[in-house]
This record gives C-alpha cells, sequence and structure tokens, in this order.
C-alpha cells in the first residue's frame, strides 16, 4: 500500500502465489479485497496490511473483486465464467451469476447494491 503523498510503502499484502489482477478498496477505506491468477480474492486490513480472510474459487484466475457498498459481500469475477458473491461475516459463497460465454474480466455493484454488472 502506497501514500502517494510521501511516495512511501505503509504496508505490504503478502500471501497470493501468483500475480494480481485487481485491488479495491471497501468504501470505508478499512478494508481492501484483491483478487489474483491463484484462484483466491484477500480481504486485508488496509492500516496494517494484515490478511483478514481467503476466498477461493477454484483454481481458475479470479479477475477482479468489489465490495458490496454496505461492506458486508464481495462479488468475484471468474476467469471460469462466473461470478460469485461471497458473505464475509464467515468467508462462504452465497450466490454464482452464470451464463456468460467467457471467463470474466470485471465486475461491479450499483451504488445501492441491488445489482452487480459484469
Amino acid at each position: 500500500i502506497w501514500d502517494w503523498r510521501t511516495n512511501e510503502v505503509v504496508a505490504r499484502l503478502r500471501g497470493h502465489g501468483a500475480e494480481l489482477a485487481s485491488a479495491s478498496y471497501s468504501r470505508t477505506g478499512d478494508r481492501i479485497v484483491t483478487a489474483s491468477n491463484d484462484g483466491t480474492a484477500r480481504i486485508w486490513d488496509a492500516a496494517s496490511g494484515a490478511e483478514l480472510a481467503v476466498l477461493r474459487a477454484g483454481t481458475e484466475a479470479i479477475r477482479g473483486a468489489e465490495f458490496s457498498p454496505d461492506g458486508a459481500k464481495v462479488v468475484t469475477a471468474g476467469q471460469d465464467r462466473l461470478a460469485r458473491i461471497w458473505n464475509l461475516a464467515d468467508g462462504t459463497e452465497i450466490g454464482v451469476l452464470e451464463g456468460h460465454s467467457g471467463g470474466l474480466g470485471s465486475v461491479a455493484y450499483s451504488q445501492d447494491g441491488s445489482r452487480i454488472v459484469t
């Protein structure tokens, strides 16, 4: 994590076994979600860089991940053509969006959290 004002590294996010595909802050700024080619998305404490949770979607790359507006869920976009919705309270998968013809590269929630675009 870089502080762009001072050009200093304030924390390092270590744990993924392959390159990162995306990173995004929660709306409150206290957590970060990263997506990786190692088939995981990881939740991090933004202040310390401590790993808080690992979301395992299988062996295919996860190319994008975003927090829901309320911060209670994360949606991931996978090379396996699936968008998965995760409950952050316990790290469980609570929904799967199917029907895509190719791997997904990004995903986003609507501002009110009622819809997801992939």
